[in-house]
């Protein structure tokens, strides 16, 4: 089962990154030391939904992706299509801070 999720800073609750997995827990710990580990502000994984199969999943999160997109959200996803001119970390800290 694959489950497509969203990461949030915290305290803000801002979704900046869309993703699916089947290990929701390692994912996380790879999202930490990786990704978000330089932005020193804790962030928090919650699960949108659970698909049966990969293509299912791929196309679930290319639609959570738009979705947040559409409502305003900042994602730092790089390798989605559909977004074109990703925010990097550092457009993330700033807009976190302002």
């Amino acid at each position: 089962m694959f489950k497509i999720y969203m990461i949030k800073l915290m305290p803000t609750d801002e979704v900046v990154y869309v993703g699916r997995t089947r290990y929701p827990h390692e994912r996380m710990r790879q999202h930490q030391a990786n990704l978000f580990r330089d932005l020193k502000i804790p962030i928090k994984m919650e699960i949108i939904e659970s698909c049966p199969e990969k293509y299912s999943a791929r196309e679930r999160e290319r639609f959570w992706i738009r979705q947040f997109l559409k409502s305003g959200h900042k994602l730092i996803n790089r390798h989605v299509k559909i977004n074109p001119c990703p925010i990097h970390k550092d457009a993330v800290l700033k807009a976190v801070s302002a």
